[in-house]
């Protein structure tokens, strides 16, 4: 799980302020809510269903806080907030698999010339990808990095991809030597971060 998820589970879906004098209520809900759904998961396994641990977790431990301090010790409005992800991000992530898809396969597949194009288009989708996953990594704080820094590794994913794409690779010396600049503070910047 990653961090935002793992502090939503932690002390997100029930008031944790109901159980400041009785921690061993919560250190008990916790066990019994990942043995429970072991057993779950290994059901699910053997019956061949798609389930989720994430969302067998969160389930396990709303019963867990209903259970021990009654249905008002559950933060029913990030359990909401859950409930409307959960069938939101299958629709959202589908809808975008489905118009890159297409447009890959419309601009790039189906051309005369598919291999070029999927060539030079290759390294700007990578930098996509890459620049994506910076946003919002660094947006959801996981990765703390100064400004500077970030539009610096943004800079070298953009110029590292995409000079795959310059034909022949015949690169001048002094993009070499740029690259190879912004590709020393991307390593400085990623030392800072972890």
């Amino acid at each position: 799980m990653g961090a935002s998820v793992t502090s939503t589970v932690r002390d997100k879906i029930f008031n944790s302020s109901d159980y400041e004098d009785q921690p061993e209520i919560v250190l008990l809900g916790m066990f019994t809510s990942l043995v429970s759904a072991s057993f779950m998961m290994m059901v699910a396994t053997y019956l061949s269903m798609p389930v989720s641990t994430t969302h067998t977790i969160i389930g396990c431990i709303i019963g867990f806080a209903s259970a021990a301090n009654g249905i008002q010790s559950v933060n029913w409005d990030e359990a909401k907030n859950i409930f409307i992800s959960w069938v939101a991000a299958p629709l959202l992530t589908g809808l975008a698999a489905f118009c890159i898809y297409g447009f890959i396969r419309h601009f790039i597949l189906m051309s005369e010339n598919s291999f070029e194009r999927g060539y030079y288009s290759f390294s700007f989708v990578l930098f996509a990808a890459i620049g994506v996953n910076l946003v919002s990594k660094s947006t959801c704080h996981s990765i703390q990095i100064e400004e500077k820094k970030f539009n610096t590794i943004f800079c070298y994913v953009f110029l590292h991809s995409s000079s795959s794409s310059i034909k022949e690779r015949k690169i001048l010396k002094t993009f070499k030597r740029m690259c190879t600049m912004i590709a020393g503070w991307f390593q400085q910047a990623l030392e800072l971060a972890y």
